[in-house]
């Protein structure tokens, strides 16, 4: 592996407060939910965007979906298991009206558990398709048992050349083999030289690396909480970062504080040292405020007070659709402007 140094990334974060990001609308009701009949699953949440390509030419969601009945007694189900319970990927194409996707049923399945260490699932993709390889590269959590029977979660990478059926998967395995918990990622790659990852839950770290399947083992450290703030419990990588109108990326993150809340936010990546963060929000971009978000009757509810954000696609003019998974249930949408001052 041709690592790429890090320079003391930590050292280099300056904020210029040149930048803004406002919701300029938001989808009032899920646009995949159980309730409202646009899947055959009742937990269908946290989807990653597909875009069109050279092998593929479907644009979508890849969604992480599960089925668990309703528990008795308690309205929030915390659907964890296998079969049925475990987390799968379906794939709901994107149909010409607004905020439309194809139903989600079980000829919607394109990744599934198919090894030990992801018995209990293949969670929260995160999606990067790279021009120079013609492949889509797939960071997900394999959540399952390792070879002595105890619960592993670990960040986990497969490829394709089109992510829209089950057909042509390849898994190359845990990402960090040994480090539990390393979970999330999203891949970008600034130049054609280097990949960049930004991975892990609780503290995000980076690493690059000149070998896609090989990365350096040793954590650093990006992004952490901040005290006293909305994100002082723990931060996780949303999807990868995307170009603005001055050459700067917006990388959409989630975040969760001592109420529980997960709520995304965002900030600035510098075009000319794309480590550097320029800008961070002082405020949550979305925030647990509708039933659905909050797991509140008649929507389902999975994991209650949760907006989470893994998929983004850009409008052109600096704004952003965004797509999130609410209260573990459901898939929500809102369009975001970032203001470049």
């Amino acid at each position: 592996v041709v690592a790429v140094a890090l320079l003391g990334l930590m050292q280099l974060i300056h904020y210029c407060n040149a930048y803004t990001a406002t919701i300029l609308d938001i989808n009032p009701i899920p646009i995949i939910s159980f309730i409202h009949k646009t899947s055959t699953f009742r937990q269908v949440f946290n989807p990653s965007w597909i875009e069109a390509s050279a092998t593929n030419n479907k644009t979508g969601l890849l969604i992480r979906t599960q089925d668990c009945l309703p528990v008795p007694g308690k309205y929030c189900v915390g659907c964890k298991g296998q079969g049925a319970k475990a987390s799968v990927l379906t794939f709901a194409q994107q149909l010409p009206q607004k905020d439309t996707f194809s139903h989600v049923n079980y000829s919607s399945l394109v990744f599934v558990p198919q090894r030990r260490n992801e018995i209990y699932g293949t969670e929260d993709p995160r999606i990067y398709y790279d021009q120079h390889d013609q492949l889509y590269y797939m960071f997900y959590t394999c959540f399952g048992e390792n070879e002595t029977g105890a619960e592993s979660v670990l960040l986990c990478l497969a490829s394709t050349q089109d992510p829209t059926t089950v057909d042509g998967w390849v898994r190359h395995g845990p990402v960090f083999p040994e480090i539990q918990g390393s979970k999330s990622a999203a891949l970008w790659r600034p130049t054609p030289d280097v990949y960049r990852l930004l991975w892990g839950a609780g503290t995000i770290h980076i690493a690059n690396t000149t070998n896609i399947t090989s990365f350096p083992q040793e954590p650093v450290v990006w992004l952490e909480t901040r005290p006293n703030m909305f994100d002082n419990e723990g931060v996780e990588a949303g999807p990868p970062p995307l170009k603005l109108s001055d050459g700067n990326y917006v990388f959409f993150y989630n975040s969760w504080n001592h109420t529980g809340a997960y709520h995304p936010a965002w900030l600035i990546l510098d075009t000319a040292d794309p480590g550097r963060i320029l800008e961070r929000a002082s405020t949550p971009l979305l925030w647990p405020n509708l039933d659905w978000e909050r797991g509140i009757a008649p929507e389902l509810c999975n994991v209650g007070n949760v907006t989470f954000l893994e998929a983004a696609r850009p409008l052109g003019n600096d704004r952003f659709q965004v797509y999130f998974g609410g209260s573990d249930a459901v898939v929500g949408t809102a369009i975001v402007q970032i203001g470049v001052n």
